[in-house]
């Protein structure tokens, strides 16, 4: 964890440092198995060193489920341990293909990262395991506190790899905790990926402790999309015992214990098969069955940044496109091929293109026009050229979009579901932007300039007027 983090103390739970016979370090090679919630566990790192560093006493919140296994198995939770894949053994196999056969007999469309350690303690080794494991067509779900942060590289890598980070908060964390941990969850968010704010929610009592602590969950519970996890507890946590926390017993609870503190009574408790929340993964980053999406699965799938279209090469080919298409026939005109582009390129063959501009007078990031191949086009691979272009956004000006409602591809629905909100309806088109809405106040004033195109008895032109 970063200096600027400051950390506070927890009362002593139970006795880790107790003598137990056999204490052992975890091995250094990765094995996958399937959880009593039925989910892949993929831990690319055993063990939190910074997390029983801040917290010797019990781990996070005094009740560390991870650290409580490692106790009753006599490994040594206090040392993380890199978990790495294997290449060919003594016995003539490797471990990917091992793992291989338990990915394909299991039905989540998902994998976790992150059950008995935090992955940021080997951030390189982590993002290895998921682009080894990306072939078999399942969406890693990483849980970190951010102990150690994500590089700004590793972040635009784990969006290629279609990941879903789950940032773990609570109340009873610090307001220093919250503060580093919700700024990373919105930094993770800026690049496009799938960020979700994890809350280890409670049933609070009246001290003024609780009470401080309902107010941050009820902050963190506000940051959409979230997951409500509730704490597992034991009736001996001293924060039971005197009433700060209330547990209830939940037989239908499946791992880590019974007993449950349960701010909410319809959080869910039972197996990931039937979990509504998924882990937060977007569905439309699940690769489909269809052949379609299989055959381009398959393919070598390359996305080129181009300076400019004009001089690029692609200039003939990005024109054409635009032409048969249509609606981005603006991208086959000079005055708009000057300005930058990602090529989609399938097998090496031109398949796509979306022009853009990184405007630094106006500061703001401008995307522009963009097609893909009618027999080659997908919702998840037009969705990845999306976020390649969001990529280059390296200032993070905010991002402008308007889309078209004739085009099946540039619709709201797909923009909103990674980051864009419409901050204007106008003659049937959504203006969208990624980022904060009051950066693109200018954008919106210059829009109803034009007030004849107006209903000035509409609901939305009288707000705009009055504000």
């Amino acid at each position: 964890m970063p200096d600027k983090v400051a950390m506070t103390s927890q009362p002593l739970l139970f006795n880790i440092t107790k003598e137990r016979p056999q204490i052992r370090q975890y091995g250094h090679f990765l094995t996958v198995c399937e959880n009593r919630k039925g989910v892949i566990d993929a831990d690319t790192v055993k063990g939190c060193t910074m997390g029983m560093n801040a917290y010797p006493d019990g781990g996070c919140y005094g009740e560390c489920y991870a650290l409580k296994n490692a106790i009753r198995y006599g490994f040594d939770f206090r040392t993380s341990v890199s978990r790495k894949l294997l290449g060919w053994g003594n016995r003539g196999y490797r471990s990917i293909d091992t793992i291989s056969k338990i990915f394909q007999v299991n039905k989540a469309s998902w994998y976790r990262i992150g059950t008995a350690g935090d992955p940021c303690h080997d951030w390189g080794n982590t993002i290895r395991v998921c682009r080894a494991l990306h072939p078999m067509r399942k969406i890693p779900v990483i849980i970190t506190k951010h102990w150690i942060e994500l590089t700004d590289n590793q972040i635009l890598e784990l969006r290629r790899l279609n990941a879903t980070i789950n940032t773990s908060t609570s109340g009873m964390d610090s307001d220093e905790e919250i503060k580093y941990r919700i700024q990373q969850r919105d930094r993770i968010k800026f690049f496009g990926v799938r960020s979700i704010c994890r809350v280890v929610t409670c049933d609070y009592g009246n001290s003024e402790w609780a009470n401080k602590c309902r107010e941050k969950e009820e902050y963190l519970m506000s940051l959409k999309p979230i997951i409500n996890n509730p704490l597992r507890a034991r009736k001996s946590n001293p924060h039971v015992e005197n009433g700060d926390l209330i547990l209830s017993k939940r037989n239908e609870s499946v791992g880590g214990g019974k007993f449950v503190s349960l701010g909410s009574p319809s959080a869910y408790l039972g197996t990931c098969e039937k979990c509504p929340d998924q882990c937060g993964i977007d569905p439309t980053n699940v690769v489909e069955s269809d052949d379609k999406q299989l055959e381009l699965f398959t393919n070598n799938i390359e996305f080129k940044y181009v300076k400019s279209v004009i001089g690029s090469g692609y200039e003939q080919s990005v024109s054409q496109l635009a032409l048969e298409d249509g609606i981005a026939h603006r991208a086959a005109r000079k005055n708009m091929q000057i300005h930058s582009a990602i090529i989609l390129l399938i097998n090496g063959e031109f398949s796509g293109f979306f022009t853009f501009q990184n405007n630094d007078i106006c500061r703001e990031f401008c995307l522009l026009q963009s097609v893909i191949r009618p027999d080659r086009y997908t919702n998840n691979l037009y969705k990845k050229m999306v976020l390649e272009v969001i990529a280059q956004n390296t200032n993070r000006y905010p991002a402008i979009m308007t889309t078209d409602p004739r085009s099946k591809f540039e619709t709201p629905k797909l923009f909103e579901g990674i980051g864009f909100q419409t901050y204007l309806k106008m003659s049937g088109f959504h203006y969208m932007v990624h980022g904060k809405l009051e950066d693109v106040r200018m954008k919106l004033l210059a829009h109803i300039t034009m007030c004849n195109v107006w209903d000035s008895v509409k609901g939305e032109w009288l707000r705009l007027k009055k504000e």
